[in-house]
């Protein structure tokens, strides 16, 4: 229990009185115990459990109480281990370092001590450490400062203390700290900020600094909290009552959080930890007595005992064997549901009482989940039965994507073989035709067909016949001649030879003239062998021509039979899968009609305990 509340038990007269009744209605709302002292440093360790929760960071809250403030900077809390690892990585000297740990150590026992004595000893230890650190950027030391001069009463100083808090909110937003360290550093400093006006009774100015918190941290809890002790100081009673609302919604939110994972030990924390009851600790919130209870009644209006109720359904759920369908996630929901009841089935603590909504919806969320495994059970038979059908579906369609596949390759295999035809036929082509070129660009160089070479030849044979003329006819000449008159040697000779050079002239003229015809008909042979050639090329490229739409048309004929074969076997599968299909659909309708007609009677028989 808080330093507030124990001084104000000790009090007397009517203000009192208005504590006493106060903290009655914490018994009677929240059950409440105000006896014995509040350990915060044992508190403050129950809540690190809170950092393992798997929930949304904005529901781990922790409460940090104004009497008990200092001690926050002493537990581990997330804030504390980012500030640590950012001195880690920026403090480029050990002896800095070193200066910070001295200065946490002594805080911490200064915090933590009991005894006058050593908490004065502490004080001046912490502070002396503060003084001997000159490094600028150690906003930590500064925070420690503000704390103490604000909390420890021999040093306490208010005008230090603020301008220290404000000079921490200028660094830190000047470093170069992550957004999520900055936010929550800036709530802590403007919260502790706001304590300081608070302990000098500044309302106006502490309820600026926690709605300055609030903003920076739109689920600050603590800081509305005290943002609306401020409120009631001030008399507006509105804001006090919203804010009142705000938290008791938190608390809801954390607890519905626990039930919806199915926690107990979660659920049974933020019950027993629950952020409204931190209102009953603070003395100050006693006017809002009325106030509290009735913004709080309206959680209390119930007719009936919903978890008593709810035992009872239980009971008779596993009257009805329903046990098969309650698999293990379910029976997570029963685990929970059993331990609430045990545990609080007999609680009057506004919040078990409202959170009964929450434990209807859970329980009957638990029934719709033992309906919907009924229902994936059945419809997983019907899927079995199916299954024949699926086989067989699959079966066909797995024959179709053969059937086109082997088409497809036929296809492919006729196209290859058809460019391999046509690729010999050209190959054919080419190499004939080359031939029968060689044989035109040889045709000029065959002495068959060279009229040169033939004249040549013929004018040789021309001259030899034109001399045997010549000699034969100078003896035949001079054998006329000798009959009519005898002459001497010479003129004998000059008779030969004139006789002789008159008929070899006309000898070799004629062979000319032969010799001449002859190469015309040679020319005439080369220029007729020439001709049939490339009528021969012709031909042949028209029996090429042939051959290849030859191919082709037989190769579209096989594969137009081919084609119409698998086609017609394709279809033959369709047909047959729209048949099973159209057999499928009927048996699955058929037996999904049972099934919804068993879910429904199942579902009547749950009525019963819902």
């Amino acid at each position: 229990m808080s330093e507030a509340v124990e001084k104000h038990i000790v009090t007397t007269g009517n203000k009192g009185a208005s504590v006493s009744e106060f903290f009655k209605l914490g018994r009677e709302l929240f059950e409440l115990s105000f006896k014995g002292d509040f350990d915060y440093i044992r508190h403050l360790k129950d809540n690190i459990k809170i950092l393992s929760f798997d929930i949304p960071e904005e529901l781990k809250e922790i409460f940090i109480p104004f009497n008990n403030a200092p001690i926050y900077w002493v537990y581990d809390s997330w804030l504390l281990a980012q500030i640590e690892e950012y001195m880690k990585a920026n403090f480029n000297r050990a002896k800095y370092f070193d200066l910070h740990k001295s200065i946490k150590e002594n805080y911490a026992k200064w915090a933590t001590a009991q005894i006058r004595g050593e908490k004065e000893y502490y004080a001046n230890l912490t502070m002396s450490f503060i003084e001997r650190d000159i490094y600028k950027h150690n906003f930590f030391k500064f925070v420690i400062q503000a704390i103490l001069h604000t909390y420890h009463n021999s040093i306490y100083n208010f005008s230090k203390a603020d301008k220290l808090f404000n000079e921490v909110k200028q660094m830190a937003a000047a470093l170069k700290l992550q957004e999520p360290v900055l936010h929550e550093l800036l709530y802590i400093v403007n919260l502790f900020h706001g304590f300081l006006y608070l302990k000098e009774k500044r309302y106006e100015e502490a309820n600026n600094l926690f709605k300055e918190a609030v903003e920076t941290k739109q689920n600050g809890i603590t800081a509305k909290i005290y943002s609306a002790l401020c409120e009631l100081k001030l008399n507006n009673m509105e804001i006090v009552e919203y804010y009142v609302r705000e938290v008791i919604t938190y608390d809801f939110h954390r607890m519905i959080a626990a039930i919806d994972v199915n926690n107990f030990g979660m659920f049974n924390y933020f019950l027993i930890n629950a952020l409204i009851y931190n209102l009953f600790y603070e003395k100050d919130f006693a006017p809002a007595q009325k106030l509290i209870s009735d913004t709080l009644s309206p959680y209390r209006l119930t007719e009936e005992n919903t978890l008593k109720k709810i035992a009872d359904k239980i009971i008779l759920l596993k009257e009805l064997k329903v046990d098969e369908y309650i698999t293990e996630d379910i029976n997570k929901h029963f685990v929970l549901l059993e331990k609430v009841i045990k545990a609080y089935a007999e609680s009057a603590n506004t919040l078990v009482i409202g959170m009964y909504p929450e434990f209807e919806r859970k329980y009957q969320e638990t029934l719709d989940l033992i309906v919907e495994e009924k229902k994936k059970r059945e419809y997983l038979e019907i899927e079995q039965s199916l299954v024949k059908y699926d086989e067989a579906i699959n079966d066909y369609s797995e024959t179709i994507k053969r059937l086109k596949k082997e088409l497809e390759t036929f296809h492919e295999k006729v196209k290859s073989n058809l460019d391999d035809a046509i690729k010999t036929i050209n190959s054919n082509y080419e190499y004939e035709k080359q031939i029968i070129e060689d044989k035109i660009l040889q045709l000029p160089h065959l002495e068959r067909y060279n009229p040169a070479k033939s004249f040549s030849a013929n004018m040789v044979n021309n001259t030899i016949i034109a001399l045997i003329v010549f000699l034969i006819g100078g003896l035949a000449g001079y054998s006329n001649e000798s009959l009519a008159y005898t002459s001497g040697y010479n003129s004998t000779i000059v008779m030969i030879i004139f006789s002789g050079l008159r008929w070899g002239i006309v000898s070799f003229l004629i062979g000319i003239l032969i010799s001449g015809v002859i190469a015309g008909f040679v020319l005439i042979d080369r220029v007729d062998e020439k001709q049939k050639l490339v009528k021969k090329l012709n031909m042949l490229k028209v029996q090429k021509d042939r051959l290849i739409k030859e191919a082709e048309e037989y190769s579209k004929d096989k594969e137009t039979v081919m084609r119409n074969s698998i086609t017609a076997s394709i279809d033959h599968h369709k047909r047959q899968i729209d048949e099973l299909q159209e057999e499928r659909e009927k048996h699955r309708k058929r037996i999904t009609d049972q099934v919804e007609e068993k879910v429904k009677e199942f579902m009547a028989s749950l009525d019963t305990v819902r």
